[in-house]
């Protein structure tokens, strides 16, 4: 993975393309990629269940309501 790493992992159940491209828009346009987003999702894909993790708008998100 590169260091700005622009895309996700794939993901086990993939849904629509347009909700693909919803949430692509919101990550990229409102969330983009931080250092811990990378250092989350290289731990991920280290251990058994990779694509078990909160999409980075969800986690931006919840991050604003639980704050």
């Amino acid at each position: 993975m590169s260091e700005s790493e622009s895309s996700a992992p794939a993901n086990r159940y993939p849904a629509a393309d347009e909700w693909q491209a919803v949430d692509r828009y919101f990550t990229d346009t409102l969330v983009g990629v931080d250092d811990a987003l990378i250092a989350a999702r290289r731990s991920g894909a280290a251990t058994s269940m990779p694509n078990a993790e909160v999409a980075a708008n969800q986690g931006a998100f919840r991050g604003l309501i639980i704050a």
